[in-house]
């Protein structure tokens, strides 16, 4: 239950340092859980923990052939948290999983009620609630709702009635539409086990419950900008809900490139993908050349194909099937309580909306399916004939596993952010020290490498120190061979070389860094500027002008204003640099526009603010 509240409450989203508290105490506690209650875990291949834990071993083993073993690391550790959740409520009798579930519909109902308050009084855009992003906390309040709603049309209560009006509402705040989707699609698995005669009822005051919140969410946004004192009289709920201008133009169509190229890449490494977590970084290899790139594949069936290859595709496709296999024929038996036609609804929802989004990859979101299939699979046990036993010994000893690579990671990251701190203090020296016992320590970081190598390059240049230099070099060469298809660091390794003078190989990894990083101006920016100090004009205005075709979507792509700032001063630069090249080829017009639109960026950057100086 603690982690429910925790991944939830405290911003359990896409890297977030929480989940290694929260899979330090699942560990423990399954310890504490097997020693007690001397659990006998004796499963066969029809039991979903089976296919669970091929998953897992494959999805573990792949940081052997990973692109990046430092990311696979980070989502196996996110798997096992999933699968600790699973394997704690799958223990749990009947009574303790309607405790867990009231649990989690009373948190449902704070966050929604957080989010619905942060659209009255601070912002009218799409609600976050405690997360980071609208469209994870949308399948989970969906989740919840079916979970709550499904109780409810057996064992009707005001205050459950008034709850879930609240999550609906704040779903709808969301602005989900895949969230919409999923919850409609499972909606009618909790009308199972009414007859046809008395499905009337329980039809009507869902349809009634759905009218009064969509009723209430327009009234919230018509109120909201008087509450902010704003002008206006609030977004229409139709327009808000379905965002038609997004739907063909970003969503739909950035969705079939993603899925496009995650395709793509299942086919090049059908066998075993390009290793767990690794699809945002393969991603630039089977890039069309269009505008739309993204982490996740948000379809998370093909994501697992590309990343883990048609084994982990089968592993988890048993584990699905096992599981619904299960639930099915409990509702068949009507061996169920009251909550559970809800559990199946919540659960067949997050299956939906993982083939449109990345909830899986959002810890927050995915623990509480986890906890809904353990309650699945759990409470009236299953009866299976045991063909694979496990002993307790066996068990302890993989937990102790993923408690030391939980401790191992967790402190690598406490002594890197303590090196990046250092970092921004300008101690360069102390910072440099401390990457590298980082990476002694946790040796598969491909960040901190490229860093130590970049601090020790600004010492030897400071002491005038070759020795010094060749270790920056080696230092970020290592990084690269961590990491082959990280733009990012190549691009760091390209300007070590350029500033020694080997201009060759500057070339050679800024190339690298042209394919690799899809979106990042400072690769164009770098590239050109090598091509104008060695005169070849022609080339540079080629890269800096495939540079200026990406401003738009490499701004639109920032996740912070500091990042965007940073960006467009990187595009300022691109324009100033290809007006430069222009005005040596006498090109008037071209200059004018170039400087034009860097104006248009930032008047205030200080290259722009020098032309229209000296033109006054």
């Amino acid at each position: 239950m603690l982690t429910l509240i925790f991944l939830s409450l405290f911003d359990g989203g896409l890297d977030s340092n929480i989940i290694y508290p929260v899979l330090i105490l699942l560990v423990f506690a399954s310890i504490y859980l097997l020693n007690k209650y001397k659990v006998i875990f004796k499963i066969d291949f029809r039991h979903p923990f089976f296919w669970f834990l091929l998953f897992l071993g494959w999805a573990g083993i792949s940081i052997f052939w990973s692109i990046n073993p430092y990311r696979t690391l980070v989502e196996f550790l996110e798997i096992s948290c999933y699968g600790l959740v699973f394997f704690l409520t799958v223990q749990q009798d009947e009574d303790n999983l309607f405790s867990i579930g009231r649990m989690v519909f009373l948190l449902g109902i704070f966050i929604g009620l957080f989010g619905i308050a942060q659209y009255l009084f601070l912002d009218t855009g799409r609600i976050r609630a405690t997360f980071s992003n609208s469209n994870p906390l949308g399948i989970f309040l969906a989740m919840i709702f079916l979970l709550g709603w499904g109780f409810y049309l057996r064992s009707p209560s005001k205050k459950i009635f008034l709850g879930s009006l609240i999550i609906l509402i704040a779903l709808a705040l969301t602005g989900s539409r895949g969230s919409f989707i999923s919850l409609f699609i499972a909606l009618p698995l909790i009308f199972w086990g009414f007859k046809r005669k008395q499905l009337i009822k329980p039809i009507q005051i869902t349809v009634t419950c759905i009218i009064v919140a969509l009723l209430i969410t327009q009234g919230i946004m018509l109120v909201a900008p008087y509450l902010q004192d704003a002008i206006g009289t609030g977004h229409q709920l139709s327009i808000f809900l379905t965002r038609p201008e997004s739907f063909i133009a970003s969503s739909g169509v950035g969705r079939f490139a993603y899925w496009n190229v995650g395709g793509q890449l299942a086919l090049n490494e059908p066998l075993q993908g390009y290793g767990l977590g690794t699809f945002y970084l393969a991603y630039p290899l089977e890039h069309a050349g269009d505008n739309w790139y993204a982490r996740f594949a948000h379809n998370h069936y093909i994501q697992t194909a590309s990343e883990l290859g048609v084994l982990g595709l089968i592993f988890l496709g048993g584990f699905l099937f096992s599981f619904l296999k299960t639930g099915y024929n409990k509702l068949q038996k009507k061996e169920y309580p009251p909550f559970f036609p809800g559990i199946i609804a919540a659960s067949v929802a997050f299956l939906i909306h993982i083939g449109v989004d990345f909830s899986w990859n959002f810890p927050g979101t995915a623990v509480v399916f986890f906890a809904l299939v353990g309650a699945v699979v759990g409470g009236k046990k299953v009866s299976f004939k045991s063909l694979l036993p496990f002993k307790r010994f066996s068990i302890h000893i993989f937990l102790i596993l993923i408690l030391l690579l939980t401790l191992w990671k967790g402190s690598a990251n406490i002594f890197y952010h303590q090196a990046i701190q250092l970092d921004l203090a300008g101690n360069v020296s102390e910072a440099a020290r401390v990457y590298s016992r980082v990476n002694s320590f946790f040796p598969i970081n491909p960040m901190a490498y490229s860093f130590e190598g970049r601090n020790y390059f600004i010492l030897g240049l400071e002491k005038g120190d070759r020795e010094l230099i060749e270790k920056a070099i080696r230092t970020s060469q290592k990084a690269v061979s961590i990491s082959p298809v990280d733009g990012n660091l190549h691009n760091n390794l390209g300007r070590l070389y350029r500033e020694i003078g080997d201009l060759e190989q500057a070339e050679y990894h800024f190339l690298l860094a042209l394919e690799y990083a899809i979106f990042r101006l400072d690769v164009f920016l770098d590239l050109g500027v090598l091509y104008m100090n060695q005169g070849n004009f022609e080339k540079a205005e080629m890269v800096l002008q495939e540079g200026v075709s990406r401003i738009d979507i490499a701004i639109r792509k920032t996740g912070s204003e500091e990042e965007k700032e940073q960006k467009i001063n990187q595009a300022v630069n691109l324009h100033l640099l290809l007006a430069r090249i222009y005005a040596d080829n006498n090109e008037q017009q071209l200059v004018e526009d170039h400087l034009e639109e860097a104006r248009i960026l930032n008047p205030q950057h200080p290259g722009v603010k020098d032309f229209f100086e000296n033109e006054e």
